[in-house]
């Protein structure tokens, strides 16, 4: 279960905390505020995320220095996004992978609107954990990021927004079903 700052600045910390207590040991809890700053303060953001009670957060690392972080909880880093406006890291692909392999992340973040981003990655570190959010709301089809290589797919907006969210669940567990059972 990924948790975002929109989230938390609707419901507060008090909130998250309140969420987490609730569901630590269902889910997997993953900090979503994507950090990105230097190792000290992306350390200490961490610390308190582990105190919170997540089991891992989402951080950039076009910064660099992610190598350097002592960590408590397990990192996620982003390497490619999934809307189109991302050209920077999208141009910078390559060397958002190296820069995970070295700083030795839990897994990346690869959008699942690319496709063929996901299969790379995958290519080159093929025992990295694949993440891809932008699951319908931002135009990937279900199941499209585990087709290409993707381990889990964020599918929460695709929830929280649908007009029929039980319908849209069972749609997208579906599609995931056919392409992880065969």
């Amino acid at each position: 279960m990924k948790i975002g700052l929109p989230l938390s600045l609707s419901i507060g910390f008090d909130g998250v905390s309140e969420i987490l207590d609730r569901f630590k040991g269902e889910f997997y809890m993953i900090a979503d505020f994507k950090l990105s700053d230097i190792p000290s303060i992306v350390q200490a953001a961490l610390e308190g995320f582990w105190r919170m009670g997540f089991d891992a957060a989402i951080a950039h690392l076009f910064q660099g220095g992610v190598s350097e972080v002592r960590r408590s909880i397990d990192l996620f880093g982003v390497v490619a996004m999934s809307h189109p406006q991302a050209q920077l890291i999208q141009q910078n692909f390559h060397r958002l992978l190296e820069e995970a392999k070295a700083a030795s992340v839990d897994g990346i973040i690869v959008g699942a609107t690319r496709g063929e981003l996901i299969t790379e990655a995958r290519r080159i570190l093929p025992e990295m954990t694949i993440l891809s959010p932008g699951v319908v709301t931002q135009g990937a089809s279900p199941a499209h990021a585990l087709r290409m290589g993707g381990d889990f797919e964020i599918v929460g907006r695709a929830l929280t927004m649908a007009e029929k969210p039980l319908e849209t669940a069972r749609m997208i567990v579906e599609a995931e079903r056919d392409v992880l059972c065969v």
